[in-house]
């Protein structure tokens, strides 16, 4: 036997030594498949005051009490926000656009999803779905064409609302987006003044999810949003910069990708942005850090006084507390916009019509799952079984 053995011992050594990269490759693919199904296979957390929103989701969206199960080859952070971002197919979708004049001139577009002729009176009694993406996002990104999917499905009239200078709208007054009630409380009221008789549910994404939060709770009872999710919220700016600028490889990936984003639309609308004479439109294209981005172009064209202010009023992690309305937070644990030490569960469970979906991995809304993740995400699942929860419980009031 230890003479079998032996020989087992040395042909293994041989062909370790004749093909040392494909057994590497093996080692590393085992080793990958025992962490994920020992660590990463995991059922998200639900966190949420009890007899509220978190009983009624837990009974009528079967996603929040299953493993969320991310791409085997791709569930490290990186892996699931880069792979989501260049890979989902994007749905081909047709849109009507509307312009939303806001209260300093500037303008924004308004995508609404394109209905048949003679679906023109049923709108009057359809629920709307408000998507609100990221900083740099609009209507023709991949996640958004899947959100809208999901909303056209399950019943909804859904409209995208692009940001100040996105999805090819020049700027009509010096400013880009920021995280305050002005843009959003002007689009709901176009919203509201179209369709007065039906519910908005509201979908942000990233920078998106912190306007309507901060929206929620600072209109509370009055609130013209009738539910949300939001996914992938920068809950504390002032704790998450210093994680996300200080480290190489994110700073590099996603800081430098983000703000050369926002530097093209300045550099398009240099001539608007150059009527604001506490703007150095130079300055700000030397720019690296979003931080340095926000001192010489979100700060003075939005009035704050310094980036300090900025970052601590649009921190959303203590603006919790006033929200009436059901709202469902997603994040991940591994978001390197979302350090885990900065996500408020507290605040979540303190609120009755709050819910937290908290992951182990996903990264920055990525959320990608399956071995070829070109189509719907975890996202999608999420979104299609609240729209009909929110359905649901609309017809029990």
């Amino acid at each position: 036997m230890s003479s079998v053995i032996g020989s087992m011992a040395s042909s293994l050594q041989f062909y370790i030594d004749q093909h040392p990269f494909p057994t590497l490759l093996t080692v590393a693919a085992v080793l990958n498949l025992l962490w994920y199904y020992l660590v990463v296979d995991r059922r998200p957390l639900v966190y949420g005051g009890r007899g509220g929103l978190k009983d009624y989701l837990l009974t009528h969206c079967p996603v929040l009490s299953q493993s969320y199960r991310p791409t085997i080859w791709a569930w490290h952070y990186h892996g699931t926000t880069i792979i989501r971002a260049l890979f989902q197919q994007c749905i081909p979708i047709e849109f009507d656009r509307e312009i939303v004049t806001l209260p300093d001139g500037g303008e924004l577009a308004l995508d609404w999803s394109k209905q048949k002729k003679d679906d023109s009176a049923m709108l009057q009694h359809k629920p709307v779905m408000l998507i609100v993406p990221g900083i740099t996002g609009d209507s023709s990104l991949n996640y958004v064409s899947h959100f809208v999917h999901d909303g056209l499905y399950q019943g909804y009239h859904c409209v995208v609302f692009n940001h100040r200078g996105m999805a090819n709208m020049p700027l009509k007054s010096p400013r880009l987006v920021a995280v305050t009630n002005e843009d959003i409380e002007a689009v709901l009221d176009v919203i509201q003044t179209r369709y007065p008789l039906v519910p908005i549910v509201a979908i942000g994404v990233s920078l998106g999810s912190m306007i309507l939060t901060k929206y929620l709770n600072s209109a509370g009872s009055e609130s013209k949003i009738n539910a949300c999710v939001a996914f992938s919220a920068c809950w504390n700016i002032e704790d998450t910069i210093p994680t996300l600028e200080g480290v190489w490889i994110n700073r590099k990936v996603y800081v430098e990708t983000l703000v050369d984003g926002l530097k093209d639309i300045v550099q398009k609308n240099a001539a608007i942005i150059s009527q604001n004479p506490n703007v150095d439109i130079s300055r700000v294209l030397r720019t690296r850090r979003l931080s340095d981005f926000n001192k010489e172009m979100t700060v003075p064209t939005w009035g704050f006084e310094s980036v300090q202010q900025y970052h601590r009023q649009c921190s959303i992690d203590t603006q919790l507390s006033d929200i009436q309305v059901p709202y469902l937070a997603v994040s991940s644990m591994d978001d390197p916009f979302a350090p885990a030490h900065t996500i408020p569960i507290l605040e979540f469970e303190s609120n009755p019509n709050t819910v937290l979906l908290l992951t182990r991995h996903g990264g920055h809304f990525g959320f990608i799952e399956g071995v070829y993740p070109r189509g719907r995400s975890w996202m999608n699942k999420i979104v299609s079984q609240f729209l009909v929860a929110m359905k649901t419980k609309q017809g029990q009031q």
